[in-house]
């Protein structure tokens, strides 16, 4: 079944930033986090790391802006594991771990392996390999490398409020991008081994940041933003 799985995500992940690799490297973040625990389905959990970004570059191509790859992938994965004869009671939990894969949601009573599969995601986004990842994304936006405004000038003129989304990519930047979303990621992670390795990452994260913004613009000037 994890080779038709994987078959099936060459096809459909090539974004360089989303690509069979980022899902590989969930699964291997998930796998530790459940490492001491026993409470986990492993097979579930393995699963739902390879599937949650299944639909991923179908929402980035869409013009209009409507696909949800949350949703789209709960239709996607479901297609393809039922064919594969995945026993519904552990599809029930791949689904639910690929649709709530993206935002934090405490009041929703969430399997374990949902709430596994994503701190495993948000810690791909932190740390040496948030960072890479960042930049890759950066790319594929053809976002600045960085972006000295102060962050809450910033917000005021380039996040939509009511969304919480960039509106021009064009003069977005990787430490704008972690300030707004990551800088404070530990807080929204479900479980007590994803706090303390957030913490780790974050650290190191805003470390590069006012590395890079001293080489920028030399050691003594104002930090930008949070970081």
């Amino acid at each position: 079944m994890i080779r038709e799985i994987k078959a099936y995500l060459e096809k459909e992940l090539f974004e360089s930033s989303h690509d069979i690799e980022h899902s590989y490297r969930v699964a291997q973040n998930a796998e530790i986090l459940a490492a001491r625990r026993e409470d986990v389905d492993m097979e579930v959990l393995k699963i739902s790391a390879l599937l949650h970004d299944i639909a991923k570059a179908r929402e980035d191509r869409d013009a209009s802006h409507q696909t949800d790859h949350c949703v789209e992938g709960v239709k996607m994965a479901s297609d393809l594991l039922r064919k594969l004869n995945y026993p519904e009671a552990k599809l029930e939990k791949v689904c639910q771990a690929i649709r709530y894969h993206r935002e934090f949601q405490p009041d929703v009573p969430l399997c374990i392996e949902a709430m596994l599969i994503y701190d495993a995601g948000i810690l791909e986004n932190l740390g040496a390999i948030g960072i890479a990842r960042t930049y890759m994304i950066a790319g594929e936006f053809q976002e600045k490398l960085y972006n000295p405004e102060p962050l809450a000038a910033y917000i005021q003129k380039n996040v939509n409020i009511s969304t919480g989304k960039v509106m021009d990519f064009s003069i977005h930047a990787p430490n704008l991008e972690f300030d707004l979303n990551w800088a404070d990621a530990d807080r929204r992670l479900y479980t007590p081994e994803a706090k303390k390795t957030a913490r780790e990452r974050i650290a190191f994260s805003k470390m590069f940041f006012r590395t890079l913004h001293n080489e920028w613009y030399g050691k003594g000037e104002e930090r930008i933003g949070k970081s």
